[in-house]
């Protein structure tokens, strides 16, 4: 008798939780998809790669005797070596610290063999191997190697054909923000940074991939979705979006299309990772302190409550060029500075201690990025740095003395001339045309030490007139 009171007293006990359990999730509720794994297989189809755009392709110069691909026989653990001479490059290919590879030809594709530290079996890895550059140092020319991946992985699913790409070229294809995924074919590719959510044909999926590329795994998203619009927020006039890329919490990336009014995406927060505007003329890099709150869309809701969220940014633009106080430097006299297709130049170094102003940043209202996507080049061949819009040809820089209250006096204007010829900036489009440009604003402060007010302005046919006033401390450490 008391053994049967115990059972029932067991078995009520499970019914009690039963009903608890049902009590506590909700009877709607839908049930949890699971995750879905695909297999993914090794190609070095150059001719399907070279046609796809992806959002941030890394290039990498040859320059540190390294390839960093997974290598356990690497003495050091960090590639393959390599060795980049004035007409040939030299290769490791097999991971046996040996260079037997030599290639001369101006465009090489070449495969590696990798060794993952789990156990995983030695797979390839094509590599574009190319010379980027030539240029000549008297009378020697002497040129400049690149390589970049030139494989992928590939799959075909029910969702579509999917391929994935080591976009930062270390031989890992799971680096959330830094590889692509390739969705779809056709004119319907979509191509899209590597996230832990991607949108198909309209609905969201969770997205894992393997780190050697072999496997690919989806789970259906069934969290809640909300609206942005990224066009109807861009004050930048007479500039068109041609892409634009948002970033949300824990590694998650949407490419945003922007031929509708808006773009549906799960709940929280995104701010601007990447655009690019004007034909490709700019490239905009984001800001991730900036962002706005996607919250749920409800249909039923009226129209006030159910509008897209709007992301703000573009003008008012800020130049930023973040000046500081270093003791000692150069100062150069190049007279005139945009005369001469080979100006006078001359280098006097100094002890004392110097403003310095590297080239100004113009941000957007967002704290977004400006930088040209144009390639600008000296005479030597080799990328120069430059400003977003390279038809600004001059920049006014004056340094007062805080402490004086009326009409101070310029600082960097004190009748010498090798100072003076600093006061207004030339910049020939910001490439000089015989010295990489732009130079580092320097201006020696002989004998002053304290507070400086520091102005400069300039006039932009894109971005109109910008204006910088800021502090700076003039010390002698």
């Amino acid at each position: 008798m008391l053994k049967k009171i115990i059972i029932s007293s067991v078995i009520i006990t499970g019914l009690a939780m039963l009903i608890y359990g049902a009590e506590d999730k909700p009877k709607d509720a839908p049930p949890e998809k699971p995750w879905v794994e695909y297999p993914m297989t090794y190609s070095a189809d150059w001719k399907v790669i070279k046609d796809i755009t992806t959002i941030n392709p890394q290039l990498v110069d040859m320059t540190n005797n390294k390839i960093p691909l997974p290598n356990l026989k690497a003495k050091d653990k960090k590639g393959f070596r390599c060795s980049a001479g004035p007409k040939s490059v030299t290769l490791d290919v097999d991971g046996d610290n040996k260079l037997e590879k030599e290639l001369k030809d101006k465009e090489n594709f070449v495969e590696f063999k990798v060794d993952y530290d789990d156990g995983t079996p030695v797979v390839p890895y094509m590599l574009r191997v190319w010379q980027k550059s030539v240029r000549r140092i008297v009378k020697e020319e002497v040129a400049t190697w690149a390589f970049q991946r030139a494989c992928f992985m590939q799959g075909k699913t029910p969702l579509g054909d999917f391929i994935l790409i080591d976009d930062n070229n270390n031989g890992y294809y799971d680096d959330l923000g830094e590889d692509a995924i390739i969705i779809g074919s056709g004119a319907s590719r979509q191509v899209e940074l590597l996230s832990k959510l991607i949108s198909i044909k309209g609905k969201f999926y969770e997205c894992k991939t393997h780190y050697t590329g072999n496997k690919l795994s989806l789970k259906e998203y069934q969290g809640q979705i909300g609206k942005i619009d990224m066009v109807k927020g861009f004050n930048f006039p007479n500039q068109k979006i041609e892409n634009a890329v948002i970033a949300g919490d824990d590694n998650v990336y949407f490419n945003i299309p922007l031929q509708a009014k808006y773009f549906v995406l799960p709940v929280g927060e995104y701010s601007l990772y990447s655009a690019v505007i004007s034909k490709g003329k700019f490239k905009v890099i984001g800001n991730s302190g900036s962002k706005v709150k996607v919250e749920e869309s409800d249909p039923k809701s009226d129209k006030e409550k159910n509008k897209p969220v709007l992301f703000v940014w573009g003008a008012p633009f800020k130049f930023v060029p973040e000046p500081i106080c270093e003791k000692g430097g150069v100062l150069v006299n190049i007279i005139p500075p945009a005369t001469y297709v080979a100006p006078k130049r001359e280098d006097k170094p100094l002890d004392c201690p110097f403003v310095k102003i590297k080239l100004p940043k113009i941000l957007g209202c967002k704290d977004e990025e400006y930088v040209t996507n144009e390639i600008v080049k000296d005479d030597n061949g080799q990328p120069t740095e430059t400003m977003a819009d390279v038809t600004i040809n001059k920049i006014t820089i004056e340094i007062v003395d805080k402490a004086v209250k009326k009409e101070p006096k310029p600082l960097n204007k004190i009748g010498y001339p090798l100072v003076d010829a600093w006061i207004q900036v030339d910049m020939s489009g910001l490439v000089q045309k015989s010295i990489p440009w732009w130079e580092k604003y320097q201006c020696p402060m002989y004998d002053f030490r304290g507070t400086v007010i520091i102005r400069m302005t300039t006039k932009s046919n894109l971005f109109g007139e910008l204006k910088y006033e800021g502090e700076l401390e003039i010390t002698d450490k």
